[in-house]
């Protein structure tokens, strides 16, 4: 990958004034942007156009929330105007009804927005699509009917008014000082979401939306993950809601809907709900379309309807990443025919050497039904340390779902499983993944968008990360965890010899280094048995020679290694013991020698 010829001469350009400068384009830029915000109030007079503009602020705020939801976990949310309505209710109704101080009202309501966040995701973390938008659905239409059924406390349909407004040191704010708070209050928001945008937890969030059981298996909880995201979502949605009350001096329950949580997801769609600026400019656009096409108010849910489907059937980039995607196309190509270097893997761990002679795994008379159909029956196996273990069979034979039954995915109707001495019943495959489990899939599942590199800190995320708080608030530890995971997975790759590719988007890469990157990404995890699921299929003679030399690296490393292919001669290469299945029952086990000779084997697998 690499820069178009067009434009290497006018980035050399850009690059010699921004260093005799000492300050980088992005840099100027912002600080020019902050300028122009700072200077908006001593530009617009009219008080009108002022208040629209900290609405539209403070919806970009909401809007930038519910992108990490949807954007980035790929969940739909149309609750998240419930979870601004909180903000706005309990900092309303503690400081009006209660009497308390306006600044603790406000930090009670924040934490009471991300409680209500939390609680959400936990009634919805184990649901996915239409379920899981309809859980959403619900909670606003809770929250709309607590706020009617308590009228002494939010005065109900009436609406609420003369809310306090807030006093810093004897000063009340007004107009302008509100678009000073709100421009802040709007700058903290994107750079807590730079902050994670630029993190591993941005990655594995990515993963958690394209591909959530590869997700899982790389030692990430992917309930976790929803609850961590919709969180986060509900506190900073939560906060721009305390400024909004505050700021407005009434609220009525009209303002907190459900059909209003899909203006708001109408907002980062159509802005661009992986991009950093795309919710803000979506809730620009679509807060100030009432002010120029004033004759289509009582139309206007139709017209953001019609927007949401436009933009979700032409571009779901939204307008920013159309912007994006042109500007890349444009600038970055990959050479036609390029040849991707494959080095000699050198890949070298000490975790996994050592004397412990105990089976990694011990698959004991592992049985599973699925209704009539019994896919394993008393099945059992072991696999030893720095071993290189072959399970063969013809297709339907149970072979994947034996990995799927170590690996967690499907829990075992009788038998046991135990990693090294410690029996996996009733764990989830990412606590399973941490005990010393990795694996990659027949197909590969990857993030087509990200970097091999990328990819391979999804693995990396569970020993190299900061707490999610030192993430969003940009602390040292922040910095030097990100560096510490790009730089071990660009260490990996080189180890196994793909360090040619590192920087390349997945999707771009060849199928059979998209299957050697899978197995670099299940190294990542620090396993002591790497389960590799049919590695030698699609690649060409150069990959399969690779591959070859790369699982007998890693074996020598300690590491035990099972291997499911349908390819005999790649097999009887590299194993060092054999188990046979046949219709969900082992018929065979041996070393290469023996299972070539064997009769059973024979007649049910090579077809004599």
């Amino acid at each position: 990958m690499s820069v178009h010829p067009a434009y290497q001469a006018e980035s050399s350009l850009w690059r010699s004034i921004s260093q005799r400068a000492g300050v980088s384009w992005r840099s100027l830029w912002i600080v020019l942007a902050i300028i122009g915000f700072l200077s908006l109030p001593a530009v617009i007079s009219n008080p009108y156009y002022m208040r629209f503009l900290e609405i539209a602020a403070l919806y970009g705020i909401a809007a930038l929330a519910l992108s990490l939801v949807y954007g980035k976990g790929g969940i739909v949310s149309l609750g998240h105007m419930g979870l601004f309505g909180i903000g706005a209710y309990i900092s309303a109704v503690l400081s009006l009804k209660f009497g308390w101080p306006v600044w603790i009202a406000m930090i009670v309501a924040v934490v009471v927005s991300g409680f209500a966040g939390w609680l959400l995701a936990l009634s919805s973390a184990r649901l996915v699509g239409v379920y899981l938008a309809m859980t959403t659905v619900a909670f606003n239409i809770v929250v709309e009917r607590l706020i009617v059924q308590f009228p002494d406390l939010t005065d109900a349909a009436a609406g609420m008014i003369n809310i306090p407004t807030f006093d810093l040191f004897g000063h009340l704010f007004d107009l302008e000082s509100f678009y000073y708070l709100i421009l802040l209050a709007w700058l903290v928001s994107l750079y807590m979401v730079h902050n994670f945008n630029t993190s591993s937890w941005n990655l594995v969030t990515n993963s958690l939306r394209e591909t959530p059981t590869a997700c899982l298996f790389m030692g990430n909880s992917v309930p976790g993950l929803k609850v961590l995201l919709f969180v986060v979502s509900a506190i900073i949605i939560g906060g721009a809601g305390v400024l909004f009350a505050h700021m407005m001096g009434r609220l009525n329950y009209n303002n907190f809907t459900w059909d209003q949580s899909v203006v708001l997801l109408a907002m980062v769609v159509l802005g661009g709900k992986r991009e950093l600026l795309g919710p803000s400019m979506g809730a620009a656009i679509l807060i100030f379309i009432p002010i120029f096409f004033g004759g289509l108010v009582e139309y206007m849910n139709i017209v953001y309807a019609l927007i949401l489907l436009f933009f979700l059937l032409v571009t779901p980039t939204g307008i920013i990443g159309w912007i994006r995607r042109g500007w890349n196309q444009a600038r970055v190509f990959l050479p036609q025919g390029r040849e991707w270097k494959l080095t000699h893997p050198v890949y070298s761990v000490n975790y996994a050497r050592g004397g412990d002679t105990r089976p990694i795994v011990e698959v004991v008379n592992v049985t599973k039904t699925f209704g009539g159909l019994t896919a394993l029956r008393n099945v059992s196996l072991s696999i030893q340390p720095g071993q290189i273990h072959a399970l063969i069979g013809p297709n339907g034979a149970g072979k994947t779902t034996l990995v799927n039954v170590i690996t967690g995915l499907y829990p075992p109707d009788g038998g046991d499983v135990r990693i090294r001495g410690t029996s996996v019943h009733g764990k989830t495959p990412d606590k399973i993944a941490l005990l010393g489990v990795g694996r990659t899939f027949q197909q590969p599942s990857l993030v087509a968008e990200m970097t091999t590199a990328e990819n391979m800190q999804v693995a990396i995320h569970h020993r190299l990360r900061a707490g999610i708080v030192s993430t969003l608030l940009g602390l040292p530890r922040h910095h030097r965890m990100r560096a510490a995971a790009r730089s071990e997975a660009l260490d990996s790759l080189h180890a196994v010899g793909l360090a040619d590719a590192a920087n390349v988007p997945v999707g771009q890469l060849p199928h059979g280094y998209q299957r050697l990157v899978e197995i670099a990404r299940a190294l990542g995890v620090h396993p002591r048995l790497l389960i590799v699921d049919e590695p030698a299929a699609g690649l060409a003679p150069k990959e399969m020679e690779h591959l070859q030399r790369l699982l007998q690296v890693i074996r020598s490393n300690g590491i035990a290694i099972l291997v499911i292919e349908h390819n005999m001669e790649f097999i009887m290469s590299i194993a060092d013991w054999i188990s046979v299945l046949d219709f969900g029952v082992r018929i065979a086990e041996g070393i290469p020698a023996e299972i070539q000779r064997n009769e059973a084997v024979l007649a049910a697998y090579l077809g004599e």
